[in-house]
């Protein structure tokens, strides 16, 4: 920005009158900002098929259409799919347009995202946003610049003042708003944990992730790193046998799941001792496993020396799936997933990653479509250190194979057609 479009934006003009209204009520709405076209709308449906899927607050997609017509960029309304539809020039008159609807509706607060925005909503609902006209992320060397990609809260006065300000010829959505709230004498307050350019190592009190242009990741990051649904996690958790552990149940449940489906060959991550090759040596044809652990690789390696049943591979399991699996395309395979780090001599990829299971099945996906998987230690699915929550991979499989089983009993995650 030049030094006269920094001075057109905060040129004088009287700020808007203050409302002078008696203390309402919290009414909050979370204003997805979109486009119902392409991409945009892909991720504007993976933002409702995640983040936005349960929210305790009313959210609604609002779809900027027919840029280049601004007289109309004051007439909203709303389409038979629910969703808000605003025609405008630009970004600006989006904003504006929507700003306007908002209060129309007697909200009090609006959090405003785009569709390329994961939200994590418990935070955002407890990050003090009612102390503040406006809340987000404000660059630090620009303290007029909000960053409209990491998503930001406006309070009634802040809504009035950007539904009733003029758009100028600043193109940036960031500048503008900042340059109408300076006019009217609000100060953005800035919170870093609302996280304008993307990052896949996610922090522990972090409010929002921008840029996902991928609809994809951000099922992927909802596996990973989304808000559990608490009440939905419960009743999984319940259907888990105590104590924790499989307790053997998988030496039990992989040969049944094997004769239940016909399957004569079998792909392990995390081969471990070699306990559950022991156990499907008399009944399959072929064993596939793979372990990080050095050690654990070298006693399954001596354990199984001159076993042509048995293939063993060491190193990251993702990645050896994705060398392997085209060979053997042929085949339905039964997958026991179990490459979790637990603690002595197991392996773990970093100490932020205790499971790889999300790539793990990605190549799964990919690569062996019409596969019969089974994962052990389903109480250790709390949305932690790699592993996504029960909710988050049941929607991830719902994404990925339509249609598909998935259910959780004795610790075990069991997915199929």
């Amino acid at each position: 920005m030049t030094t006269r479009e920094w001075k057109s934006v905060f040129r004088p003009s009287p700020p808007p009158p203050p409302l002078n209204e008696a203390p309402m009520d919290t009414k909050i709405l979370i204003a997805i900002l979109t486009c119902n076209q392409g991409v945009y709308a892909a991720r504007r449906d993976a933002c409702l098929a995640t983040w936005a899927k349960n929210s305790p607050v009313d959210v609604k997609c609002c779809a900027s259409e027919d840029f280049g017509i601004p007289a109309e960029a004051s007439r909203i309304y709303t389409n038979p799919t629910g969703h808000v539809n605003i025609p405008g020039q630009s970004l600006n008159y989006r904003d504006r347009a929507i700003c306007a609807w908002t209060l129309s509706k007697g909200y009090t607060h609006m959090f405003k995202a785009d569709d390329d925005v994961y939200v994590w909503i418990d935070r955002l609902l407890k990050s003090g946003f009612q102390n503040y006209a406006y809340s987000g992320y404000v660059v630090p060397a620009r303290p007029w610049y909000c960053s409209g990609g990491a998503g930001y809260w406006l309070n009634r006065q802040a809504m009035h003042v950007i539904a009733n300000s003029a758009v100028n010829d600043c193109e940036a959505e960031d500048w503008w708003v900042g340059g109408c709230l300076g006019r009217a004498g609000i100060h953005p307050h800035s919170d870093p944990r609302y996280v304008g350019e993307f990052d896949p190592v996610v922090k522990p009190d972090q409010i929002t992730l921008h840029a996902i242009k991928d609809p994809a990741m951000m099922y992927q990051i909802h596996t990973l790193y989304g808000t559990p649904d608490l009440g939905l996690n419960t009743a999984l958790q319940a259907e888990l046998v105590h104590p924790w552990g499989s307790g053997g149940q998988g030496t039990k449940v992989v040969p049944e799941y094997a004769r239940r489906f016909g399957l004569n060959t079998m792909f392990e991550t995390g081969t471990c001792q070699g306990r559950m090759i022991a156990t499907m040596l008399p009944q399959l044809n072929d064993i596939y496993s793979v372990e990080l652990s050095p050690t654990y690789f070298a006693e399954a390696s001596a354990r199984f020396a001159g076993n042509a049943q048995v293939h063993l591979y060491q190193g990251n399991s993702a990645e050896v799936l994705k060398q392997v699996l085209p060979s053997l395309s042929g085949k339905r395979l039964l997958f026991w997933l179990d490459a979790h780090y637990s603690e002595g001599d197991t392996a773990k990829l970093s100490d932020d990653l205790h499971s790889p299971i999300v790539t793990e099945l990605d190549a799964i996906f990919a690569l062996s479509p019409n596969a019969v998987i089974l994962i052990d230690d389903a109480r250790m699915f709390t949305g932690e250190k790699g592993y996504p929550t029960l909710i988050g991979l049941r929607d991830y499989v719902a994404y990925k194979a339509p249609g598909w089983t998935f259910e959780v009993r004795q610790d075990i995650i069991r997915i199929h057609q």
